[in-house]
């Protein structure tokens, strides 16, 4: 046999699978359950990953533009681990084309065409 292509009930047993693997309809990971991927998870262009119980945080490209849309009711907060600077970069290819950067020291820069017009430092606030 050279690949699974039905598979109808797998509750409480595991499922290995080697090599390349392609699922045409939605795959449902159930609640406790663990994925986990040798080196990459390949999503085609439209292709949603979708979290939640209401299927309210979703991540995807759309051969274009790259989305993260939360519609939930809670605050969307991104994270290091460190508290490392977080630069969210604007529409330029450029490492530098920043929008807003939010700093390890609570510092936050806000860019218009790649020029810094606000800045908070540990005395208020600069305007340009």
């Amino acid at each position: 046999m050279s690949g699974v292509t039905t598979v109808t009930d797998l509750i409480g047993q595991q499922l290995n699978v080697s090599g390349v693997s392609t699922f045409s309809n939605s795959i449902l990971i159930g609640t406790g359950a663990t994925v986990g991927f040798g080196s990459t998870a390949y999503f085609r262009d439209n292709a949603r990953a979708i979290f939640g119980e209401e299927d309210d945080f979703r991540i995807f490209h759309d051969g274009s533009n790259s989305y993260i849309d939360d519609k939930g009711t809670g605050e969307l907060q991104i994270r290091t681990i460190d508290g490392a600077a977080i630069n969210l970069i604007g529409g330029g290819s450029g490492l530098t084309d920043y929008m807003a950067r939010f700093l390890k020291d609570g510092a936050v820069e806000l860019y218009h065409n790649k020029v810094k017009k606000f800045e908070t430092t540990n005395e208020g606030v600069l305007v340009s």
